[in-house]
């Protein structure tokens, strides 16, 4: 299953200047623009509706609370009070928050914008942008990683996946979530997949590890 990244400012690149000549942009530097230019293009909407739109239908829920160690193996349960809720609509509040770092105005000079690979997504021919934060960004940066997955003709965004983190002199956090979506015989864009893992540690405690996955199957209209 997909771990765990989202809407970008875009960026300006190559403007014309009064009579002056500029010499071309470098190449990775024009491929990061571009890829700025168009991920500002990216409709989320789909995304951030698709538990609202899955209202009129029933479907079949499938989903697991992990608890983990250090290495990704298996532990059992301390008290389960302890283990986050793993709400898959609280997991599409956490991949597309409403006032990222990669949206602010010098979000060109802490990432790089990259068009990925295209892949096939439940079936459709997607393609990825990732945003990664540069070496030497401005220091405490929560997002390090973004990747959308959108279709190449409507620019719609049907996956998200962000990584998260928090760094203090008492608590730390590495969260990585992810969201997709799928499309109904009716057209309607409903939930496929929500995902969250997520590591806490208190300066004088233990690391606790939760990893909440879910899938949503069966869709049919409620009569």
């Amino acid at each position: 299953m997909h771990p765990a990244a989202l809407r970008v400012a875009a960026l300006a690149l190559l403007i014309a200047g009064g009579g002056c000549r500029r010499e071309p942009a470098a190449p990775a530097a024009r491929a990061s623009g571009e890829a700025a230019a168009l991920l500002a293009r990216l409709d989320t909407s789909a995304v951030q509706q698709a538990f609202a739109r899955a209202a009129p239908y029933a479907y079949t829920r499938i989903s697991t609370l992990e608890r983990l160690d250090a290495q990704g193996r298996r532990l059992p349960f301390g008290r389960r009070a302890d283990a986050p809720s793993g709400n898959p609509e609280r997991i599409v509040g956490l991949t597309l928050p409403a006032d990222p770092p990669y949206r602010s105005a010098r979000a060109h000079e802490d990432y790089r914008f990259r068009l990925g690979a295209d892949t096939l997504l439940g079936g459709r021919r997607v393609q990825r942008l990732e945003i990664r934060l540069r070496e030497g960004a401005k220091a405490g940066i929560a997002m390090p990683a973004v990747d959308f997955f959108f279709d190449p003709a409507t620019r719609l965004v049907v996956a998200v996946r962000q990584q998260y983190r928090h760094d203090s002199a008492f608590y730390r956090e590495r969260t990585s979530s992810y969201v997709e979506i799928r499309q109904t015989p009716a057209g309607d864009w409903v939930p496929a997949a929500a995902a969250s893992d997520a590591a806490y540690k208190l300066l004088l405690g233990a690391q606790q590890r939760y990893r909440t996955t879910s899938r949503f199957e069966d869709y049919r209209q409620r009569r």
